[in-house]
C-alpha cells in the first residue's frame, strides 16, 4: 500500500507522520503531541531541519538514489517508525476492516500543527 502526503508553505524544523489507525480503536489524534505509537501503524515518518521559506515536506524520501519510503506491506510484522520500528501486534494487528489514514504534521520551530484523516478499507486475508 502506498500512501503519499505533502505539506507545503512551511519553513524551519518539523516532523510529518503518515499513520494507519483502526476505526474500531476509536482513537483520533489531532496532533503529534497526542500521538500514541502503541495504537497506530506508522507508514512514514519524515523530519526536516532548517527548511527555507515556502518549503515543503513529503512522505517521499531519497533512499539509495531512489525516491520512495511511503509504502507498507499489509500483513508486515513491523511498521516504518524511525529510528525504531514498532511491532504490529495486539490491538493494532492487521485485519480486514475500516481504517483511518491520518497525516500529522508539526512545525517544531513555530509550534503549528496540521492533521488530516481519510477513511480507507483494508481487505486482509
Amino acid at each position: 500500500m502506498s500512501l503519499h502526503a505533502q505539506v507545503s508553505e512551511i519553513k524551519d524544523d518539523g516532523i510529518l507522520y503518515s499513520v494507519l489507525i483502526k476505526k474500531k480503536a476509536n482513537y483520533y489524534p489531532e496532533s503529534i503531541d497526542k500521538l500514541d505509537l502503541s495504537k497506530v501503524i506508522v507508514v512514514t515518518k519524515v523530519e526536516h531541519k532548517g527548511l527555507g521559506n515556502a518549503g515543503k515536506v513529503s512522505t517521499l524520501k531519497l533512499v539509495n538514489g531512489v525516491y520512495g519510503g511511503e509504502t507498507i506491506k499489509v500483513g508486515t510484522a513491523m511498521d516504518n517508525n524511525e529510528p525504531s520500528a514498532n511491532a504490529i501486534t495486539r490491538e493494532k494487528a492487521w485485519e480486514s476492516g475500516q481504517y483511518q489514514w491520518v497525516i500529522l504534521y508539526k512545525n517544531l520551530t513555530h509550534n503549528i500543527s496540521v492533521f488530516k484523516s481519510v477513511p480507507i478499507t483494508i481487505n486482509y486475508n
